[in-house]
């Protein structure tokens, strides 16, 4: 005797299914997209001839156009080690930094050729690409996020020394080096020629010391060379917390040679396999349109009391950077309940995709409800209602079809408890566009 299940209790546990598996794909960081909707999982174990990702799946060898990937694996930050930020977004974590003429030397476990005592590679890079050094990031995130904007944001035509203290000073950092002791790194030390004379600062500790008062030091943007921050370009995210805006990969067995943005050349370390220090790719190209780099038509908030929240575009509504279950992402929508954002759409799209969650600010707290309209015929209809979506929770992937839509609307409505720390965040909140034949 066989039991036959209704039709709509049906479609309802294929739907439920779908969710489930869709969740478990997301929370999962060997899951690459692409932008034909298709998802797998696989280990990055090199890049092709032609520059494109070749992964390790369990039915085979997959290699993925960068025309058509749109992201695999998982990007995350960290507070250690002294951070090098350059001129075109990227970030290395570096073990030490020294300055010599015209160059800054980077050493580190991940990148460059081994020379003298350090186990860790040498790497020289220009230091016109150079736009600052963080000697001391802070623990916190978010406090991490604002020194970093701070940094990219800094007008003064002269350099800067930021100390632990709050204290900034300004001229030009004229030395920055290490005095080596019997073969072994000695202190460090940064002088700074300023109006009223040159300031040394020395580090405190006799042998391989940081700067413990300096927190970052700020170079002269009018002399950081200047870079097309919307040239085609991948993200590579390394597992140290290094982030590198690459145009072009070249591979050579275990070892890659990585040509950034900002005319910068890394080769990795060459007793490292780059690639299992890779930990995230994300591609950027004209096979899809992020909506943060979209002015909305339209955006509403309303306040529960008198504060009202901005819309964050690749931040969350607090302007930190975009964090959930752990891992940050460069690109998205912030919003906190109530609010709504409407987009006009500048050419045909064949689907909405974004990864819907609450921020990692709000911790456990937090509940809200997402919801997608578009306008195909002058009307705006609801294509898309979340669950409850609340603090803690995995992100929710969804891909929904808006071919003929002209505009979308992207609501974020309050749960459970109010609108209590609603930090709704649309990550890669992006628009594949329609493939023409």
């Amino acid at each position: 005797m066989s039991l036959a299940l209704p039709t709509s209790l049906m479609r309802t546990i294929c739907a439920l299914c779908c969710t489930i598996l869709a969740v478990e794909l997301c929370a999962d960081e060997n899951v690459c997209r692409t932008s034909d909707g298709k998802a797998f999982r696989g280990l990055l174990v090199g890049f092709s001839e032609q520059g494109h990702p070749v992964f390790d799946t369990n039915i085979g060898s997959n290699t993925v156009p960068l025309d058509e990937l749109l992201y695999w694996g998982g990007l995350h930050d960290s507070p250690d080690g002294t951070q090098v930020l350059l001129a075109d977004g990227s970030l290395i974590v570096a073990a030490d930094v020294q300055l010599d003429g015209e160059m800054l030397l980077v050493r580190s476990r991940l990148f460059g050729e081994v020379e003298g005592f350090s186990i860790n590679g040498l790497s020289r890079l220009p230091i016109s690409a150079v736009r600052a050094i963080v000697f001391r990031a802070p623990l916190r995130p978010a406090d991490r996020d604002q020194l970093l904007k701070r940094l990219q944001t800094v007008a003064d035509a002269e350099d800067q020394l930021w100390l632990a203290n709050g204290d900034v000073l300004k001229g030009t950092i004229s030395r920055l080096a290490r005095e080596n002791q019997d073969d072994k790194p000695g202190p460090m030390t940064v002088v700074i020629k300023a109006d009223a004379g040159d300031v040394e600062i020395r580090a405190e500790q006799p042998q391989g010391g940081l700067l413990e008062k300096v927190q970052a030091i700020a170079f002269n943007p009018a002399l950081v060379r200047k870079v097309d921050q919307n040239s085609p370009a991948l993200l590579v995210g390394l597992s140290d917390g290094t982030r590198l805006y690459a145009k072009q990969i070249d591979a050579d067995g275990e070892r890659a040679t990585f040509t950034l943005v900002s005319g910068v050349k890394l080769t990795s370390h060459p007793d490292e396999d780059i690639w299992r220090k890779i930990s995230s790719l994300q591609s950027f190209g004209p096979h899809v349109k992020y909506l943060s780099g979209l002015s909305p038509a339209d955006y509403r908030h309303q306040p529960m009391l008198e504060r009202k929240w901005p819309l964050g575009r690749d931040e969350s509504v607090t302007g930190s950077r975009l964090r959930t279950a752990g891992r940050m992402f460069v690109k998205g929508l912030g919003m906190h309940s109530s609010a709504r954002a409407v987009y006009v759409l500048d050419q045909p799209y064949a689907r909405l995709e974004a990864e819907l969650a609450i921020d990692e600010s709000a911790g456990k707290e937090g509940s809200v409800l997402f919801l997608v309209a578009h306008d195909a015929g002058g009307k705006f209809k609801i294509a898309y209602k979340s669950p409850i979506i609340r603090g803690g929770d995995p992100p929710v992937p969804i891909s929904l079809d808006v071919t003929g839509a002209r505009r979308i609307a992207l609501f974020v409505e309050e749960a459970d408890h109010g609108k209590v720390l609603d930090r709704a965040n649309w990550l890669d909140a992006r628009l594949i566009p329609v493939v023409r034949e």
